[in-house]
């Protein structure tokens, strides 16, 4: 399939071959009825996360856990899911080589700052929900 978001500047041109050798390794382990979860070369982990049609990879050098790049990329596959519909996913599986980044327009910058601000944000870190500020008044009356 197509590359839909790639949080370097890389072009298409350099991201569509990579992808390409991962869905040929990822086939090869299917078939053998294993699965791949994540690869280790010196001090890069790469952890690979298949949900349906959508193939999620993350790549890191910086010592981040396989826990932690699984867990990032769960969080932009949420994202995906919220942008888009079960029908994109029924339309992936029947044509793979269907082209969903136009129906992703405009989440690019959601998609970067989950990717960039996961090592800094406490909320993604923990898994957790930042407190939202409200006003006592409106407190007051929801309660």
């Amino acid at each position: 399939g197509k590359p839909i978001w790639t949080s370097t500047e890389q072009s298409e041109s350099v991201i569509a071959p990579l992808m390409g050798v991962v869905t040929a390794v990822l086939g090869f382990v299917s078939m053998n009825k294993d699965s791949l979860r994540a690869v280790i070369t010196g001090s890069t982990t790469t952890v690979v996360i298949v949900r349906g049609a959508i193939v999620l990879l993350a790549s890191s050098s910086m010592g981040d856990s396989e826990a932690f790049l699984a867990f990032i990329l769960e969080t932009l596959y949420h994202q995906v899911l919220f942008s888009l519909t079960s029908l994109v996913q029924r339309k992936l599986k029947q044509a793979s080589g269907f082209d969903m980044r136009n129906l992703l327009g405009g989440t690019e910058p959601v998609m970067a700052g989950i990717a960039n601000n996961a090592f800094n944000d406490p909320g993604l870190m923990t898994c957790s929900l930042k407190s939202l500020e409200i006003d006592i008044s409106v407190r007051n009356e929801a309660s």
